[in-house]
């Protein structure tokens, strides 16, 4: 394999990935709006989140000759910047993730119905929200280093989206888990960054 085509496979990888993300928007609402639904038909939500990302991306890479596919090339600096975006996004979505008990991948425990063990240190003692708090910041990281301006769309859309969906989840929460979780807001007030921002 030559270093040329491992450059053009990871370009891919990051741009197509990170289109796919658009979804996650849509599956958050149709996950909250139809909760006690998808609770119910827990297979048929993973079959359709994942026509919902395969769909995406099919799109995207069969329109790549029409103006969604408008590039910049940025200089040097600001795309080592996006991808130093991508790289510590997804590690720390890793930690983030790493630091909890019970598995959380796609809505696991939620939809399972398992038993929520509430998560308060770690990065959960600064931020309620690590995982989303990055999200639009990975998009904004594969933006400057692709190049596609598509994506600055989609990082505006994830940008707004995670505030309606956090604060979905938050209600959730704190039905299940009663009593601590209100606690848990008072003690870690900030849903997405520490307290140099505001969340």
């Amino acid at each position: 394999m030559t270093a040329e085509l491992l450059v053009t496979i990871v370009y891919d990888m990051i741009l197509y990935g990170t289109l796919a993300v658009i979804v996650l928007p849509v599956l958050f609402f149709l996950l909250w709006t139809f909760f006690d639904f998808w609770k119910k038909h827990i297979g048929l939500f993973y079959f359709m989140a994942a026509v919902l990302f395969a769909g995406t991306i099919a799109a995207f890479y069969f329109s790549q000759h029409y103006w969604i596919y408008w590039y910049y090339s940025f200089p040097s600096w600001i795309q080592i910047i996006g991808l130093l975006l991508l790289v510590f996004s997804s590690l720390f979505v890793i930690l983030a993730e790493a630091s909890i008990t019970a598995r959380v991948r796609f809505f696991y425990p939620l939809l399972k119905g398992e038993r929520i063990h509430l998560k308060t240190t770690g990065v959960y003692k600064f931020i309620r929200h690590p995982m989303y708090a990055v999200f639009p910041w990975f998009i904004f990281g594969a933006l400057l280093y692709t190049g596609q301006l598509i994506l600055f769309p989609v990082f505006l859309i994830n940008l707004l989206a995670r505030n309606w969906y956090a604060a979905k989840e938050e209600v959730h929460l704190k039905k299940v888990v009663i009593g601590d979780y209100e606690k848990y807001m008072k003690q870690t007030p900030n849903r997405f960054y520490p307290n140099f921002f505001r969340s």
